[in-house]
């Protein structure tokens, strides 16, 4: 398997004719790490649209999102459990894995997080009265974007998006340019 890896942020995968891996294979095992890389990167795997809900709007779609933030307190807290018990040379691991959990919880910060939720929307062409419509009122298309929206907000370093070819032109497109500014985001394409 061949990776070619460019001075962008996006990244793309060949594959020897030869391999029969299908590429959403390829995918779930990146998102599952399945594949050795290392275990501190940080990955959302799109793979669907968001769900056709009538309890939920767009803007509360992506915010909820943000259950990061709870799973993220749990492991400092474990983290900082571990951390009596350990060795020096462990200790400094543990240190690493606490500034990065740290540096994380700064970046989602809840104070902003519907500012934010709404400038990556907008970003994705959403207007303010489609944001506040419940997801089950969106087509799959516009739920897809919801999906993207999710991610976006997250802010992983790599987004994997398994077959993107309704994602593709848009994604290319001004849309997307206008939320790159506010977020830094490597996209892997199969």
């Amino acid at each position: 398997m061949l990776v070619r890896v460019f001075y962008t942020r996006f990244f793309n995968m060949c594959r020897a004719n030869m391999i029969l891996l299908s590429q959403s294979t390829v995918m779930k095992a990146l998102a599952a790490k399945s594949i050795p890389i290392p275990a501190s990167l940080d990955m959302y795997f799109l793979d669907s649209e968001y769900p056709a809900r009538d309890d939920i709007t767009a803007l509360q779609a992506v915010m909820e999102s943000n259950d990061e933030i709870a799973h993220l307190e749990e492991k400092a807290n474990q983290l900082n459990d571990a951390m009596a018990e350990a060795d020096e040379a462990q200790q400094t691991e543990i240190q690493t894995s606490l500034e990065a959990i740290y540096d994380r919880l700064d970046q989602l910060d809840a104070s902003t997080a519907e500012a934010r939720a709404t400038t990556i929307l907008h970003g994705l062409g959403f207007t303010i009265a489609m944001m506040n419509q419940t997801t089950c009122e969106f087509s799959g298309g516009w739920r897809m974007r919801v999906s993207l929206a999710r991610a976006l907000f997250l802010e992983p370093e790599f987004l994997l998006l398994d077959e993107p070819v309704s994602l593709l032109s848009f994604i290319l497109s001004a849309g997307f340019h206008s939320c790159e500014a506010h977020l830094y985001v490597s996209l892997f394409i199969l």
